[in-house]
C-alpha cells in the first residue's frame, strides 16, 4: 500500500477539535462553496495555504454556502449535481465550520 503524502491532506484546528481532509477535495469544495455564494474574506487561494486563520465569520459563511448546497441536493439532486465534489465530505466540512473560527494548521 502506498504512503499517503502529509502535503496532500489538510489539517484544521477549531473549537470541535481537528478534521483532516484531502487537499485537493477542500479545493474542490472551496471552488462549490464560493459558486453557490460564499464571498470569502481573502482571496480563496489563501485558503489552500497552512498557517491560516479562517474567520468565525468566513466559517459561518462557508457552512451556510454548504448547507444550501446540501438542502438542494436532498430536494432536487439534478439541480446541484454534476459536481465533483463528494457531499459525504462537504457535509463533515459544513459541521466543522459550524462551530467557528479554525487554523489550517497544515
Amino acid at each position: 500500500m502506498a504512503a499517503v503524502n502529509d502535503s496532500a491532506i489538510k489539517i484544521f484546528q477549531g473549537p470541535s477539535g481537528q478534521y483532516e481532509i484531502h487537499a485537493e477535495a477542500w479545493a474542490k469544495i472551496l471552488l462549490l462553496v464560493e459558486n453557490w455564494g460564499w464571498k470569502p474574506m481573502k482571496l480563496r487561494m489563501s485558503y489552500l495555504a497552512s498557517g491560516q486563520d479562517v474567520s468565525e465569520t468566513d466559517a459561518h459563511n462557508l457552512a451556510a454556502a454548504g448547507q444550501r448546497i446540501l438542502d438542494t441536493a436532498l430536494v432536487n439532486p439534478l439541480s446541484v449535481y454534476p459536481v465533483d465534489v463528494d457531499m459525504g465530505k462537504l457535509y463533515e466540512v459544513v459541521e466543522f465550520c459550524k462551530t467557528g473560527s479554525f487554523r489550517i494548521c497544515q
